[in-house]
C-alpha cells in the first residue's frame, strides 16, 4: 500500500528514478493510477452519505482511511482505500442502518448492539452497493483490545470544525490508530501504511507524547502504545518521544521477530542491490531477514547512474517475480535512512 507513496516522492528525482528498473516504476504508475480510481469511486460515495447525514441529523465521525484521507494527507493518491468506515451513535442505529437499505444497500453483516460492543468482529454492521462497502461502528472497542474507549466520552470529545461530520479530539483519534494498528499487528497482519498514517498524524496534530502516554494509561494502553512507538523509533527512524523511551524494554518480547514476520513472506530474506554504471556486479544496500533487524550497508543511491536490484532469497525471484510489496517496504526504508552514508570505495561483488 505504500507503493503510491513511495513514487510520488520520488518521481521527482532523475538520479533516484535512473536507479529503478522500468518494470517497478511502471507498477508503481499503474498502482497510483488504480488508487485514484477506486478512492475517487469511494470518496464520491462518503461525500453523499454525509450530505444525506447532515440532512437527517444524523451524527457521524469518519475513522481509519476514508478521514485519513480527507484530513491529513496531502496527496489523494497515497492512501488506498478498500471500504468506508464510519462510528455513529448506538442510539441512532437503526435510523442509519434503515438509510443504507432504503437505498438499495445490501446488509452482509448485522449484529445487535449489545453483542456488537463484545465482538471480536472488527465491523459489526456491514452494508455494500456496487462496489461500494460501508462498515458502521458504534464501539471503538472490542473485547481483545486493551484500548477501552468509554463512547460517551468520544462523543463528548468530538467536534465539528469546517466539516460537515465529527472528528475525534486528537489523542483519541492517535490512540484508536495506534489500537487499530496493535490489533492487527498481533495477529501479524498488519502493514507499513498503518505506521506511515501514526507518523503522519503525530506530526500534523503536533502530539505531545507525554500527553498521549497519560490518555493511554487511563485506557489502559499504555504498554501497547510504547511498544508500537518503540518500533517506529527503531526501524523508522522518527522520534516524537524525547527521551521517554529512553532504553525501553518492550511488553512484547518477540516484537522485533513479529515485526520482520510481517515485513517478510514466509520468513524469507530480501535483499536489495545497487550496480553502479561499469561495474562488473551489485553493491548490497540493504538486508532484511527475520532474526536480524533492518541493517543498512549502503544508502547512498544517488550516483546518477546504475540500477537497483531487488532479490527474494528464498525463492530467488527478482522484484518482477510478484514481490513488489517488499521492494517497496525495502525503499521506504532506504529512503529515510539517507543519514546513513555509503562505503565508495567497496569494491563490488562479481556477478
Amino acid at each position: 500500500m505504500l507503493a503510491s507513496v513511495i513514487y510520488t516522492k520520488i518521481k521527482s528525482n532523475t538520479e533516484v528514478l535512473s536507479l529503478i528498473p522500468d518494470e517497478v516504476l511502471n507498477h508503481f504508475l499503474q498502482s497510483q493510477a488504480q488508487i485514484i480510481v477506486k478512492n475517487t469511486f469511494l470518496k464520491s460515495g462518503f461525500d453523499k452519505i454525509i450530505r444525506d447525514f447532515n440532512n437527517l441529523k444524523l451524527d457521524v465521525i469518519p475513522l481509519k482511511g476514508i478521514y485519513l484521507i480527507d484530513c491529513y494527507y496531502d496527496n489523494f493518491a497515497h492512501r488506498q482505500l478498500s471500504d468506508i468506515d464510519l462510528l455513529v451513535r448506538e442510539n441512532q442505529l437503526e435510523k442509519v442502518c434503515l438509510y443504507f437499505l432504503n437505498r438499495g444497500f445490501e446488509m452482509e453483516m448485522y449484529m445487535p448492539a449489545e453483542a456488537a460492543k463484545v465482538s471480536k468482529t472488527p465491523a459489526p454492521y456491514k452494508f455494500s452497493k456496487n462496489g461500494l462497502v460501508v462498515d458502521l461502528h458504534v464501539s471503538l472497542t472490542y473485547i481483545y483490545d486493551n484500548c477501552q474507549f468509554e463512547m460517551d466520552e468520544v462523543w463528548r470529545g468530538a467536534k465539528k470544525h469546517d466539516r460537515d461530520y465529527f472528528e475525534m479530539n486528537p489523542l483519541d483519534h492517535l490512540l484508536y490508530l495506534f489500537a487499530h494498528l496493535i490489533k492487527h499487528f498481533d495477529y501479524r497482519n498488519c502493514k507499513l501504511i498503518n505506521f506511515y498514517d501514526l507518523c503522519l498524524v503525530f506530526e500534523k496534530d503536533k502530539i505531545v507524547f507525554s500527553e498521549l502516554l497519560r490518555h493511554a494509561e487511563l485506557l489502559g494502553c499504555e504498554n501497547d502504545v510504547k511498544d508500537m512507538c518503540y518500533l517506529l523509533k527503531k526501524y523508522f527512524g522518527v522520534d516524537f518521544f524525547a527521551d521517554l523511551l529512553l532504553n525501553y524494554e518492550p511488553s512484547r518480547k518477540n516484537i522485533d521477530e513479529i515485526f520482520h514476520e510481517i515485513l517478510s513472506i514466509d520468513r524469507a530474506k530480501l535483499e536489495v542491490k545497487y550496480a553502479p554504471k561499469g561495474s562488473t556486479g551489485f553493491r548490497p544496500i540493504a538486508h532484511l531477514n527475520l532474526k536480524n533487524k533492518f541493517t543498512y550497508l549502503s544508502s547512498r543511491i544517488f550516483p546518477g547512474s546504475g540500477y537497483i536490484q531487488c532479490k527474494y532469497g528464498k525463492l530467488g525471484r527478482s522484484v518482477l517475480g510478484g514481490y513488489i510489496s517488499h521492494f517497496t517496504s525495502i525503499l521506504f526504508q532506504v529512503f529515510r535512512a539517507m543519514k546513513f552514508k555509503a562505503n565508495d570505495s567497496a569494491t563490488p561483488p562479481s556477478m
